[in-house]
Protein backbone atom coordinates (compact mmCIF):
# COMPACT_ATOMS: atom_id res chain seq x y z
CA UNK A 1 0.00 0.00 0.00
CA UNK A 2 1.99 3.17 -1.02
CA UNK A 3 0.56 5.96 0.39
CA UNK A 4 2.78 8.20 2.71
CA UNK A 5 1.82 9.93 5.90
CA UNK A 6 0.87 13.56 4.64
CA UNK A 7 -1.81 11.18 2.40
CA UNK A 8 -2.65 9.00 4.98
CA UNK A 9 -3.42 12.25 7.38
CA UNK A 10 -6.00 13.62 4.43
CA UNK A 11 -7.83 10.26 4.90
CA UNK A 12 -11.17 9.83 6.75
CA UNK A 13 -11.50 6.78 9.45
CA UNK A 14 -13.34 5.24 7.38
CA UNK A 15 -11.38 5.09 4.52
CA UNK A 16 -8.54 4.47 6.21
CA UNK A 17 -10.58 1.20 7.60
CA UNK A 18 -11.61 0.76 4.56
CA UNK A 19 -7.98 0.13 3.49
CA UNK A 20 -7.34 -2.22 6.03
CA UNK A 21 -9.84 -4.45 5.65
CA UNK A 22 -8.52 -5.10 2.10
CA UNK A 23 -4.92 -6.18 3.05
CA UNK A 24 -3.97 -9.92 4.17
CA UNK A 25 -3.53 -10.74 7.40
CA UNK A 26 -0.08 -9.97 7.79
CA UNK A 27 0.23 -6.52 5.81
CA UNK A 28 -2.60 -4.95 8.09
CA UNK A 29 -0.53 -4.75 11.31
CA UNK A 30 2.48 -3.65 9.62
CA UNK A 31 0.45 -0.87 8.28
CA UNK A 32 -1.45 -0.16 11.37
CA UNK A 33 2.01 0.49 12.74
CA UNK A 34 2.94 3.45 10.37
CA UNK A 35 -0.41 5.27 11.91
CA UNK A 36 -0.12 7.82 15.05
CA UNK A 37 -2.17 6.26 17.82
CA UNK A 38 -4.73 8.94 17.31
CA UNK A 39 -5.60 7.76 13.49
CA UNK A 40 -4.96 4.34 14.16
CA UNK A 41 -7.63 4.63 17.12
CA UNK A 42 -10.59 5.97 15.01
CA UNK A 43 -9.72 3.77 12.27
CA UNK A 44 -9.82 1.19 14.28
CA UNK A 45 -13.56 2.13 15.47
CA UNK A 46 -14.54 1.79 12.02
CA UNK A 47 -13.70 -1.34 11.74
CA UNK A 48 -15.95 -5.15 12.19
CA UNK A 49 -15.47 -6.36 15.36
CA UNK A 50 -13.62 -9.59 14.24
CA UNK A 51 -10.93 -7.12 12.28
CA UNK A 52 -10.81 -5.31 15.59
CA UNK A 53 -9.68 -8.25 17.57
CA UNK A 54 -7.51 -9.90 15.07
CA UNK A 55 -5.35 -6.29 14.51
CA UNK A 56 -5.05 -5.52 18.76
CA UNK A 57 -3.80 -9.26 19.05
CA UNK A 58 -1.14 -8.83 16.55
CA UNK A 59 0.16 -5.95 18.13
CA UNK A 60 2.76 -5.20 20.73
CA UNK A 61 0.85 -4.98 24.45
CA UNK A 62 2.12 -1.31 25.05
CA UNK A 63 0.95 -0.48 22.00
CA UNK A 64 -2.56 -2.13 21.93
CA UNK A 65 -3.43 -0.74 25.56
CA UNK A 66 -2.93 2.93 24.31
CA UNK A 67 -5.38 2.24 21.12
CA UNK A 68 -7.55 0.98 23.46
CA UNK A 69 -7.62 3.83 25.71
CA UNK A 70 -8.23 6.18 22.80
CA UNK A 71 -10.83 4.16 22.18
CA UNK A 72 -14.96 5.08 23.82
CA UNK A 73 -14.94 2.31 26.08
CA UNK A 74 -17.94 0.42 25.28
CA UNK A 75 -15.88 -0.26 22.03
CA UNK A 76 -12.53 -1.21 24.21
CA UNK A 77 -15.05 -3.48 26.40
CA UNK A 78 -16.26 -5.06 23.08
CA UNK A 79 -12.91 -5.54 21.39
CA UNK A 80 -11.52 -7.48 24.76
CA UNK A 81 -14.52 -9.52 25.60
CA UNK A 82 -14.03 -11.14 22.10
CA UNK A 83 -10.36 -11.90 23.59
CA UNK A 84 -9.12 -15.02 25.58
CA UNK A 85 -9.57 -13.86 29.68
CA UNK A 86 -5.61 -13.88 29.96
CA UNK A 87 -4.93 -11.75 27.04
CA UNK A 88 -7.68 -9.39 28.21
CA UNK A 89 -6.26 -9.21 31.50
CA UNK A 90 -3.00 -8.65 30.36
CA UNK A 91 -4.31 -5.21 28.36
CA UNK A 92 -6.43 -4.02 30.84
CA UNK A 93 -3.20 -4.09 33.75
CA UNK A 94 -1.43 -2.06 31.04
CA UNK A 95 -3.84 0.52 30.49
CA UNK A 96 -4.27 3.42 33.03
CA UNK A 97 -6.14 2.64 35.81
CA UNK A 98 -8.88 4.88 35.07
CA UNK A 99 -9.50 3.61 31.61
CA UNK A 100 -9.11 -0.11 32.64
CA UNK A 101 -11.97 0.16 35.32
CA UNK A 102 -14.41 2.15 33.22
CA UNK A 103 -13.78 -0.68 30.62
CA UNK A 104 -14.08 -3.28 33.11
CA UNK A 105 -17.58 -2.23 34.04
CA UNK A 106 -19.13 -2.13 31.03
CA UNK A 107 -17.74 -5.72 30.32
CA UNK A 108 -20.06 -7.25 32.84
CA UNK A 109 -22.98 -6.74 30.74
CA UNK A 110 -24.48 -9.04 28.24
CA UNK A 111 -23.41 -8.27 25.24
CA UNK A 112 -27.13 -8.13 23.85
CA UNK A 113 -28.15 -5.81 26.74
CA UNK A 114 -28.99 -2.15 26.95
CA UNK A 115 -25.50 -2.40 29.22
CA UNK A 116 -23.90 -4.01 26.55
CA UNK A 117 -24.38 -0.91 24.36
CA UNK A 118 -23.99 1.59 26.12
CA UNK A 119 -21.20 4.27 26.71
CA UNK A 120 -20.10 6.41 29.95
CA UNK A 121 -19.14 8.96 27.54
CA UNK A 122 -22.60 11.10 28.58
CA UNK A 123 -22.63 15.04 29.73
CA UNK A 124 -24.38 15.04 33.12
CA UNK A 125 -24.77 18.10 35.18
CA UNK A 126 -26.08 19.50 38.39
CA UNK A 127 -29.33 20.69 38.54
CA UNK A 128 -28.42 23.88 40.10
CA UNK A 129 -26.34 25.39 37.54
CA UNK A 130 -27.36 27.98 35.44
CA UNK A 131 -27.58 28.30 31.10
CA UNK A 132 -24.25 30.23 31.26
CA UNK A 133 -22.62 27.93 33.69
CA UNK A 134 -23.50 25.31 31.98
CA UNK A 135 -22.44 26.37 28.73
CA UNK A 136 -18.80 26.94 30.30
CA UNK A 137 -19.07 23.86 32.20
CA UNK A 138 -19.24 22.05 28.56
CA UNK A 139 -16.46 23.94 27.12
CA UNK A 140 -14.58 21.61 29.71
CA UNK A 141 -16.30 18.61 29.18
CA UNK A 142 -17.32 18.10 25.52
CA UNK A 143 -14.27 17.15 24.31
CA UNK A 144 -14.37 13.70 26.25
CA UNK A 145 -18.30 12.92 25.54
CA UNK A 146 -19.61 10.73 22.67
CA UNK A 147 -22.53 14.05 21.76
CA UNK A 148 -23.27 16.72 23.59
CA UNK A 149 -27.01 16.97 21.75
CA UNK A 150 -28.73 15.92 25.23
CA UNK A 151 -27.43 16.78 28.52
CA UNK A 152 -28.33 14.91 30.94
CA UNK A 153 -29.39 16.49 34.73
CA UNK A 154 -28.73 14.32 38.36
CA UNK A 155 -28.81 15.05 41.70
CA UNK A 156 -26.15 14.48 44.10
CA UNK A 157 -26.35 10.50 43.75
CA UNK A 158 -26.44 10.45 40.45
CA UNK A 159 -30.12 9.72 39.49
CA UNK A 160 -31.49 10.66 36.63
CA UNK A 161 -34.11 14.03 36.76
CA UNK A 162 -34.52 15.31 33.63
CA UNK A 163 -32.85 16.25 29.97
CA UNK A 164 -32.52 18.96 27.47
CA UNK A 165 -30.96 19.30 24.41
CA UNK A 166 -27.83 21.51 23.43
CA UNK A 167 -30.65 23.82 21.34
CA UNK A 168 -32.53 24.46 24.38
CA UNK A 169 -29.99 25.09 26.15
CA UNK A 170 -27.92 27.84 23.96
CA UNK A 171 -31.21 30.12 23.77
CA UNK A 172 -32.30 29.79 27.18
CA UNK A 173 -31.45 32.87 29.06
CA UNK A 174 -27.95 33.26 30.88
CA UNK A 175 -29.63 33.08 34.28
CA UNK A 176 -31.90 30.24 34.15
CA UNK A 177 -31.29 27.43 36.29
CA UNK A 178 -31.17 23.57 34.29
CA UNK A 179 -34.28 22.51 36.36
CA UNK A 180 -36.55 24.93 34.90
CA UNK A 181 -34.96 23.75 31.04
CA UNK A 182 -35.01 20.39 31.40
CA UNK A 183 -37.97 18.47 30.37
CA UNK A 184 -38.61 16.31 33.81
CA UNK A 185 -40.78 13.24 31.33
CA UNK A 186 -37.75 11.40 30.56
CA UNK A 187 -37.53 8.72 28.07
CA UNK A 188 -34.73 5.97 29.24
CA UNK A 189 -34.24 2.16 29.66
CA UNK A 190 -32.72 0.02 32.23
CA UNK A 191 -29.58 -1.75 31.79
CA UNK A 192 -30.73 -4.95 31.45
CA UNK A 193 -33.47 -4.37 28.25
CA UNK A 194 -32.84 -5.96 25.31
CA UNK A 195 -31.07 -4.37 22.29
CA UNK A 196 -34.32 -5.19 20.27
CA UNK A 197 -36.20 -2.77 22.85
CA UNK A 198 -33.54 -0.15 23.33
CA UNK A 199 -34.03 0.16 19.16
CA UNK A 200 -37.88 0.15 20.01
CA UNK A 201 -37.45 3.22 21.92
CA UNK A 202 -35.41 5.24 20.05
CA UNK A 203 -37.19 4.42 16.30
CA UNK A 204 -41.03 5.70 18.42
CA UNK A 205 -39.52 8.59 19.79
CA UNK A 206 -37.25 9.61 17.03
CA UNK A 207 -34.16 9.89 19.68
CA UNK A 208 -30.32 10.41 18.71
CA UNK A 209 -29.27 9.04 22.23
CA UNK A 210 -30.91 7.39 25.02
CA UNK A 211 -30.46 7.45 28.50
CA UNK A 212 -29.47 3.77 30.42
CA UNK A 213 -30.61 3.59 33.90
CA UNK A 214 -30.53 1.38 37.05
CA UNK A 215 -33.42 -0.32 39.36
CA UNK A 216 -32.96 2.98 41.55
CA UNK A 217 -32.97 5.48 38.26
CA UNK A 218 -29.25 6.46 39.17
CA UNK A 219 -27.73 7.19 35.76
CA UNK A 220 -25.41 4.47 34.17
CA UNK A 221 -24.90 5.51 30.93
CA UNK A 222 -26.19 6.57 27.23
CA UNK A 223 -26.55 4.57 24.00
CA UNK A 224 -26.41 6.43 20.78
CA UNK A 225 -28.26 5.85 17.41
CA UNK A 226 -25.15 4.85 15.81
CA UNK A 227 -24.99 2.32 18.22
CA UNK A 228 -28.44 0.21 17.26
CA UNK A 229 -28.32 1.26 13.28
CA UNK A 230 -27.88 -2.40 12.71
CA UNK A 231 -31.39 -3.24 14.49
CA UNK A 232 -33.24 0.16 12.83
CA UNK A 233 -31.93 -0.39 9.55
CA UNK A 234 -31.52 -4.17 8.59
CA UNK A 235 -28.84 -4.35 5.65
CA UNK A 236 -31.11 -5.86 3.50
CA UNK A 237 -33.86 -3.36 3.89
CA UNK A 238 -31.61 -0.68 3.27
CA UNK A 239 -30.00 -2.44 0.18
CA UNK A 240 -34.04 -2.96 -1.49
CA UNK A 241 -34.66 0.95 -0.31
CA UNK A 242 -31.66 2.09 -2.22
CA UNK A 243 -32.38 -0.38 -5.40
CA UNK A 244 -36.06 1.65 -5.37
CA UNK A 245 -34.21 4.96 -5.38
CA UNK A 246 -32.07 4.33 -7.89
CA UNK A 247 -34.79 2.51 -10.04
CA UNK A 248 -37.19 5.64 -9.71
CA UNK A 249 -34.07 7.81 -10.59
CA UNK A 250 -33.32 5.76 -13.73
CA UNK A 251 -36.93 5.91 -14.79
CA UNK A 252 -37.01 9.85 -14.45
CA UNK A 253 -34.12 10.34 -16.41
CA UNK A 254 -35.19 8.03 -19.59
Amino acid sequence: MNKDKSELQQLHPADIADLVEEMDYHSRAAFFKSLDTEQAAEALAEMELDTQVELISQLEGGHASDLLEEMPPDEAADILGEMSAEKSKELLQLMETDDAEEVKGLMKYEDDTAGGLMTTEYIALPVSLTAEQTINRLRELAPSAETIYYLYVVDDAKKLLGVLSLRELIIARPDTDLGQLMHSKIISVHYDDSQRKVAEVIRKYSLLAVPVTDDQGLLMGIITVDDVLDLLIPERTLANAMTVYLNKRAVRRG
